[in-house]
């Protein structure tokens, strides 16, 4: 009778022991399943800012272009390409130092 009982607390301690692996086990494996659906989520969401920084980086390069700046230039400011570049620029010295120290100041 004593070795009934004996065997019978191991089987259910062993039991108990079994359920509690089998209850850590499928919530660590839920808990990785959230964590890889929330790390896709997140990389596809840095995929669509990535992909939406890169239109707004193009459409600023489309903007920058000289072509674009000198076609409006001609055509809605009324501007007009030199026929011939100047030989010899003159340039006061006092200006340029203001204005380098207007571009420092700005730029710092």
């Amino acid at each position: 009778m004593k070795i009934d009982n004996r065997i019978r607390n191991i089987f259910f301690y062993m039991l108990g022991v079994s359920i509690l692996a089998a209850f850590v086990y499928v919530y660590t494996y839920e808990g990785i399943k959230d964590f890889k659906k929330n790390k896709l989520e997140s990389e596809e969401i840095i995929r669509q800012k990535d992909n939406f920084i890169n239109t707004l980086t193009a459409s600023m390069q489309l903007l920058e272009s000289e072509d674009r700046i000198v076609d409006f230039a001609i055509d809605s400011l009324g501007m007009r390409l030199p026929l011939a570049l100047p030989d010899t620029f003159y340039v006061n010295r006092a200006e340029v130092i203001r204005i380098e120290k207007i571009v420092l100041d700005k730029y710092e």
